[in-house]
């Protein structure tokens, strides 16, 4: 009897010696307690009702990613930010090997264009309608969002829906305006609006539930005595200040 309950006694310790190796080299995907949306990472960037783009904001690369879209050109909505674009095919095509059938609908949107797209809301829901934006508070002018399939709620439900909020983090983006977060992002639930924020934050806000205005700001350090010498250099230099 001794016997048997020192060899159970053994196995247990094996047991929990194993585990507890094993569970210590697990890699955690996000060190969750040092994700902060960076304001210095353009990525990053937040657009939203109180944080507003200059009307002649444009971003730098524009192109047309190699993707489906519902309406094939070289139009302004089928246009997204270089690596933005990159990242929507590596999602698209892995979507299709997973007979996923993913398409484009909207992507980039100039100020003016935003502009007439939110009197037009206004017109048809009133002006309380929180389903479009004011010229310069849209994502789309940023160049990192994408509308996909269907611009309903439904969509949610679909293989398509699905199978996007399940996955779009693994290639950098978020859906956007998630359910139950209106009071928060100002807009209706928009499971066919993504958005680019790379990786690591996609993954973070992902899997915590969390709008991008839910995350916290990376705290910026003083500028040092060398940074305020750099600048006054900068503008002596540039503005002929003596």
């Amino acid at each position: 009897m001794h016997k048997l309950k020192r060899l159970v006694l053994v196995i247990s310790i094996l047991i929990l010696t194993i585990n507890t190796h094993v569970l210590a080299n697990i890699e955690p995907l996000v060190n969750y307690s040092e994700v902060k949306r960076n304001p210095n990472n353009p990525y990053h960037i937040l657009v939203n009702k109180e944080n507003a783009l200059d009307p002649t904001y444009v971003p730098d690369e524009l192109v047309i990613p190699n993707v489906r879209f519902a309406n094939y050109g070289d139009i302004e909505k089928n246009h997204m930010e270089k690596k933005a674009a990159e990242a929507l095919e590596n999602m698209f095509s892995a979507a299709k090997l997973e007979n996923i059938d993913l398409i484009a609908i909207s992507g980039y949107r100039s100020y003016e264009r935003q502009k007439n797209l939110y009197y037009n809301a206004v017109r048809r829901l009133g002006i309380d309608q929180m389903s479009s934006a004011k010229g310069g508070h849209s994502e789309h002018q940023t160049g990192l969002a994408m509308d996909l399939n269907s611009l309903s709620q439904s969509f949610a439900n679909t293989k398509e829906g699905l199978w996007l909020a399940e996955n779009c983090y693994k290639f950098g983006f978020i859906i956007r305006y998630p359910e139950g977060k209106s009071e928060i992002t100002g807009y209706i639930y928009e499971p066919w609006h993504i958005r680019y924020v790379g990786l690591e934050l996609a993954e973070y806000c992902t899997l915590n539930n969390l709008a991008l205005e839910e995350v916290a700001v990376l705290e910026q350090p003083e500028p040092s005595i060398s940074d305020l010498r750099d600048a006054i250099n900068y503008i002596r230099t540039h503005f002929k200040v003596k």
